[in-house]
């Protein structure tokens, strides 16, 4: 299935490309350089390659996914939950042309788009019991609370989790149907001096040094992997809490990653793979087409979910100057 003519010809000639100035490590081909490096993200703005000529390639040009230990009976629900701070975000261009692609290529899926207000009822609801509606309210950064609703709502309702900046190219019909209980992508690869900077340990083995990314991701309900990496999400969130607070300042961006995001979730899912759990878990590849967001065309496969979306990676919550890793691999 490809992107509609109309709403390519929109994306194309529709989004302007910002670039602040920043500054960029250099690559030996396939080993991302790991020194940290400061860049500005005030005034970034989404951008598509504008340089792509012709159709995008899609699902027809990868196998459909499929698990070894299939989950027996149920398949990954056809909904997509995606978070939005208010509303009225959805009124922006950009956001909305990637919502629009993500209807388009699934006519027959169910949206559901919670704002924060609605994201904390949704907690306070499925989750009284616990100890995550306190902490979801108390971890400093909107990012954290983000990624402790996406893992709680899949883990509650199933179904896909997309981020406001992911571009659909095919149909997720291939996913539902591949009897897998969960799907993540492998965002990026770290080389082993990039792998011990997040996680402060050398990797065992090759599946190690790809991130699972959680930008974008599918499960049944109440999938293990979830419902481990949300208890994790909360035991980080509350250790952090006690030892630095409730301030955003004192928050950085690699605590936010090391704690809700894809470093803690990478670190779930690789260290229970290997003590053989999770083997209904498909953490796929993207495929080989020309990456649309620039800036991305050393690693075709990098920063998609298999061939069916890819992520823009506006990287809004990033904070206006920190210290990261570098500009597209956190």
């Amino acid at each position: 299935m490809k992107i509609s003519h109309v709403l390519w010809v929109e994306l194309m000639i529709g989004m302007s490309f910002a670039h602040s100035s920043q500054t960029k490590p250099q690559h030996e081909e396939g080993r991302p350089g790991s020194k940290m490096i400061r860049r500005r993200t005030t005034g970034h703005k989404l951008s598509i390659l504008p340089t792509i000529i012709g159709e995008i390639s899609g699902p027809s040009d990868h196998l459909p996914p499929s698990c070894d230990n299939a989950a027996k009976g149920e398949e990954i629900p056809k909904r997509i939950i995606q978070t939005v701070a208010t509303k009225d975000t959805l009124n922006d261009s950009d956001w909305f042309k990637f919502h629009t692609s993500l209807q388009e290529q699934n006519l027959n899926y169910t949206f559901h788009i919670f704002d924060d207000n609605e994201s904390l009822q949704f907690i306070d609801e499925h989750f009284k019991n616990t100890t995550l509606p306190d902490v979801i309210r108390s971890v400093p950064r909107p990012v954290m609370k983000a990624d402790l609703f996406r893992l709680a709502a899949v883990s509650v309702l199933g179904g896909f989790y997309m981020d406001m900046d992911m571009l659909a190219k095919g149909s997720f019909d291939p996913i539902v149907y591949s009897g897998c209980g969960a799907v993540f992508p492998k965002e990026w690869w770290r080389d082993d001096d990039a792998f011990f900077d997040r996680h402060f340990k050398l990797p065992l083995d090759s599946e190690d040094h790809w991130q699972v990314g959680n930008y974008a991701f599918a499960a049944v309900p109440k999938h293990p992997l979830l419902i481990d990496s949300l208890e994790e999400a909360i035991k980080r969130s509350t250790e952090l809490i006690h030892s630095k607070g409730e301030k955003v300042d004192d928050v950085t961006d690699l605590d936010v990653l090391r704690t809700t995001g894809p470093y803690m979730l990478s670190e779930v899912y690789h260290d229970g793979r290997k003590e053989g759990k999770y083997k209904d878990v498909l953490h796929i590849s993207g495929d080989k087409s020309r990456p649309l967001k620039k800036g991305q065309e050393h690693r075709f496969s990098w920063h998609k979910f298999g061939p069916y979306a890819e992520h823009m990676l506006s990287h809004t919550w990033v904070q206006a100057e920190e210290e990261i890793k570098s500009d597209t691999e956190l």
